[in-house]
């Protein structure tokens, strides 16, 4: 026998107002900050490539990971616009791309994975695993385009001699 029971008419919702300093960031830190999710390996794994997650622990051996998926991955946007642009007589991929950056794919990943860093420094999070891996991956991104920096400097060096 099924019990009917009314039910109210309206329900009402507490709303908390948050400021963050990165809103695409937020809901992913909030599934990790209020436990909805619970791995952080799992978190490294969504802010970076699974390529490059796999070399953790040793960030070192992961930002020069991240450097090389983001400089093969821009090198193959770039081919591809090259091809459908040059045609169309637009301009070719050249290395710019979004932002007007030579690194568009690392450009990405910095803006996400900083914005991640600044929301936990901002919401003063206390999960030190999940904090930990944000640092990481957020160290990690920064050292990836300190190396593709100090790659062009060569590169154009040697263009100079």
């Amino acid at each position: 026998m099924l019990l009917s029971l009314p039910l109210p008419a309206t329900v009402t919702v507490p709303l908390v107002p948050l400021q963050v300093p990165h809103v695409p960031s937020i809901p992913l830190l909030l599934l990790y900050a209020l436990n909805v999710r619970t791995n952080p390996s799992a978190l490294a794994a969504t802010l970076l490539p699974l390529s490059v997650a796999e070399e953790f622990p040793s960030a070192a051996a992961m930002a020069q990971a991240l450097a090389a998926h983001c400089e093969r991955d821009d090198d193959v946007n770039a081919n591809t616009c090259d091809n459908t642009n040059a045609s169309a007589g637009g301009r070719g991929g050249g290395g710019s791309g979004a932002g007007g950056t030579i690194w568009p794919t690392l450009h990405r990943y910095t803006v996400y994975n900083q914005g991640m860093w600044k929301n936990v420094l901002a919401l003063g999070l206390r999960d030190s695993r999940v904090m930990s891996v944000v640092q990481t991956v957020w160290n990690v991104t920064a050292e990836s385009r300190k190396i593709l920096a100090r790659k062009r400097e060569r590169q154009r060096q040697q263009q100079r001699e």
